[in-house]
Protein backbone atom coordinates (compact mmCIF):
# COMPACT_ATOMS: atom_id res chain seq x y z
CA UNK A 1 0.00 0.00 0.00
CA UNK A 2 2.83 2.52 0.14
CA UNK A 3 2.59 3.40 -3.13
CA UNK A 4 -0.72 4.77 -2.32
CA UNK A 5 -0.16 5.93 0.54
CA UNK A 6 2.69 8.40 -0.84
CA UNK A 7 -0.17 9.17 -3.76
CA UNK A 8 -2.44 10.28 -1.06
CA UNK A 9 -0.02 11.93 1.15
CA UNK A 10 1.45 14.46 -0.98
CA UNK A 11 -1.61 16.05 -1.54
CA UNK A 12 -2.30 15.97 2.28
CA UNK A 13 -2.14 18.97 4.63
CA UNK A 14 0.24 16.95 7.35
CA UNK A 15 3.08 16.47 4.98
CA UNK A 16 6.12 18.39 5.07
CA UNK A 17 7.40 18.60 1.31
CA UNK A 18 11.02 19.79 3.04
CA UNK A 19 11.40 16.74 4.92
CA UNK A 20 10.50 14.40 1.55
CA UNK A 21 14.10 12.98 -0.01
CA UNK A 22 14.70 10.26 -2.80
CA UNK A 23 17.41 8.41 -2.85
CA UNK A 24 18.85 7.64 -6.19
CA UNK A 25 21.62 5.30 -7.45
CA UNK A 26 23.36 5.39 -11.06
CA UNK A 27 19.66 7.29 -12.11
CA UNK A 28 17.00 4.68 -10.26
CA UNK A 29 15.11 5.25 -7.12
CA UNK A 30 15.99 2.90 -4.53
CA UNK A 31 14.44 4.76 -1.44
CA UNK A 32 12.42 7.49 -0.29
CA UNK A 33 11.45 8.67 3.08
CA UNK A 34 8.51 11.24 4.11
CA UNK A 35 7.42 13.26 6.56
CA UNK A 36 3.85 14.03 7.97
CA UNK A 37 2.80 16.40 11.29
CA UNK A 38 1.80 14.23 14.31
CA UNK A 39 0.40 15.29 17.87
CA UNK A 40 2.60 13.93 21.16
CA UNK A 41 -0.03 13.97 23.86
CA UNK A 42 0.23 13.52 27.27
CA UNK A 43 -0.19 10.05 28.54
CA UNK A 44 0.61 7.52 31.72
CA UNK A 45 3.84 6.17 30.64
CA UNK A 46 3.55 4.29 27.00
CA UNK A 47 6.07 5.83 24.53
CA UNK A 48 6.57 4.62 20.72
CA UNK A 49 9.91 3.25 20.19
CA UNK A 50 9.69 5.14 16.41
CA UNK A 51 9.18 8.35 18.27
CA UNK A 52 12.39 7.44 20.53
CA UNK A 53 14.72 10.01 21.16
CA UNK A 54 18.32 11.05 23.13
CA UNK A 55 18.76 13.84 25.38
CA UNK A 56 21.87 16.37 24.35
CA UNK A 57 20.99 17.69 27.43
CA UNK A 58 20.76 15.49 30.63
CA UNK A 59 17.22 15.82 32.55
CA UNK A 60 15.82 18.02 29.58
CA UNK A 61 13.11 15.85 29.05
CA UNK A 62 12.42 14.73 32.87
CA UNK A 63 8.85 15.18 34.16
CA UNK A 64 7.47 14.49 30.88
CA UNK A 65 5.42 12.15 29.61
CA UNK A 66 3.75 11.79 25.94
CA UNK A 67 2.42 9.62 23.67
CA UNK A 68 1.86 9.39 19.77
CA UNK A 69 -0.56 10.16 17.93
CA UNK A 70 -0.08 10.22 13.89
CA UNK A 71 -1.54 11.89 11.32
CA UNK A 72 -5.42 10.57 9.71
CA UNK A 73 -3.05 10.43 6.20
CA UNK A 74 -2.23 6.96 7.63
CA UNK A 75 -5.38 5.54 7.97
CA UNK A 76 -5.11 3.65 4.23
CA UNK A 77 -8.84 2.44 2.82
CA UNK A 78 -6.99 -1.09 1.63
CA UNK A 79 -9.98 -0.88 -1.46
CA UNK A 80 -8.89 2.48 -2.62
CA UNK A 81 -4.99 1.28 -2.29
CA UNK A 82 -5.46 -1.84 -3.99
CA UNK A 83 -7.36 0.11 -7.18
CA UNK A 84 -4.15 2.98 -7.57
CA UNK A 85 -1.85 0.08 -7.39
CA UNK A 86 -3.72 -1.86 -9.86
CA UNK A 87 -3.47 1.17 -11.88
CA UNK A 88 0.38 1.54 -12.37
CA UNK A 89 2.52 -0.08 -14.82
CA UNK A 90 2.78 -4.06 -13.47
CA UNK A 91 6.62 -4.48 -11.60
CA UNK A 92 7.70 -7.40 -10.09
CA UNK A 93 7.48 -7.56 -6.19
CA UNK A 94 10.25 -8.10 -4.30
CA UNK A 95 10.60 -8.21 -0.38
CA UNK A 96 13.29 -6.88 1.66
CA UNK A 97 13.95 -7.92 5.30
CA UNK A 98 13.81 -4.03 6.18
CA UNK A 99 9.73 -4.15 5.50
CA UNK A 100 9.67 -6.69 8.33
CA UNK A 101 11.96 -4.56 10.65
CA UNK A 102 9.98 -1.55 9.72
CA UNK A 103 6.57 -3.19 10.78
CA UNK A 104 8.29 -4.20 14.08
CA UNK A 105 9.80 -0.73 14.98
CA UNK A 106 6.49 1.55 13.89
CA UNK A 107 4.04 -1.02 16.11
CA UNK A 108 6.94 -1.00 18.95
CA UNK A 109 5.85 0.78 22.50
CA UNK A 110 7.91 0.63 25.62
CA UNK A 111 5.46 1.11 28.84
CA UNK A 112 6.70 2.23 32.37
CA UNK A 113 5.31 -0.46 34.89
CA UNK A 114 5.97 1.15 38.39
CA UNK A 115 9.06 2.98 37.29
CA UNK A 116 10.41 0.01 35.71
CA UNK A 117 10.37 0.12 32.21
CA UNK A 118 9.41 -3.17 29.93
CA UNK A 119 9.20 -3.71 26.28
Amino acid sequence: MEHYLVHVMRDHEDFIPELDFVLELDGNVIGNIMYTKSKLTDENGKYPAAMMVKELIPNVLKGHRWIYQHSPVMAINEKEAMNYDDSLEKMEKKYQPSQDEFYIMSHSFIEENGGNEQI
